[in-house]
């Protein structure tokens, strides 16, 4: 009950924030970041409620420069690019980088947290922005849930080991239905069926995010971020396909504009 109670509370505060977007939707995002920058503490030896506080200052500044300011956009195109290339150098090798240099993990998790939560903001600022935005998180959501239950009624073949618990089937399960969901939305709205093919890619891209954030926390030996969010464990246990997904959605429409 507290797990849907929960959800059902960050479904709608969430809903609410990203169709009012702007300042509201920006302090949202400072208010989440601040926080993942605790759970990232309580997770790693980045014990310091003096680095908290920084890292929270820096990515509130940064971000109102990069989405009200129009400035720094293709250096957070780049500081992306480099997030995913530490973060798949770390699926091959299975290790967390800059394990025992505290400045670069800091910096490593700085990425993955700025890099994450900022695109959410540029993109809806975008003329279409609240349909794409709404259409990446419904994506998101659909997979996440119907992974969950697939997975437990269905699940019979191991993912990957960094989370045993994780399956093939229910992965084919959430990207079946995150598919089915956009292609109703496309139909009622008389919208791009494209988004269908994206909703696929965006479902197996989440799961990569799921993966990314399982391998943080067994790294460190954690079981959840934190217990933040009642029958959901931490913010980071919660937005980790978020933090995965629309980054690659900001260098896509860097890209092809």
């Amino acid at each position: 009950m507290k797990r849907i109670i929960t959800g059902l509370v960050l479904l709608l505060v969430g809903s609410f924030l990203v169709i009012k977007g702007d300042m509201l939707l920006y302090f949202w995002l400072v208010l989440v970041g601040g926080l993942s920058f605790y759970e990232v503490s309580l997770m790693t030896n980045l014990k310091s409620k003096v680095l908290i506080v920084i890292n929270t200052i820096v990515y509130s500044i940064l971000l109102y420069m990069v989405a009200f300011l129009g400035v720094f956009k293709w250096a957070l195109f780049y500081a992306i690019i480099l997030f995913y290339t530490i973060a798949f150098i770390e699926f091959k090798t299975r290790n967390m980088l800059f394990f025992k240099f505290l400045f670069l993990k800091n910096v490593r998790f700085f990425l993955y947290i700025f890099c994450g939560f900022a695109p959410v903001l540029l993109i809806r600022m975008e003329p279409k922005g609240l349909q794409y935005v709404g259409m990446l998180f419904l994506a998101i959501w659909a997979c996440d849930i119907f992974a969950l239950y697939g997975g437990r009624m269905i699940g019979r073949h191991q993912l990957s080991v960094i989370s045993p618990k994780k399956t093939i089937e229910g992965t084919l399960v959430g990207m079946t239905f995150s598919m089915m969901i956009i292609a109703y939305v496309c139909y009622a709205y008389n919208l791009s069926y494209m988004f269908v093919i994206v909703a696929g890619f965006v479902a197996l891209w989440g799961q990569l995010g799921d993966l990314y954030e399982s391998l943080i926390k067994r790294s460190y030996n954690v079981k959840d971020s934190s217990n933040l969010l009642p029958g959901h464990g931490g913010v980071l246990d919660r937005a980790d396909s978020t933090l995965f997904v629309f980054p690659l959605a900001y260098l896509v429409a860097m890209i092809f504009g």
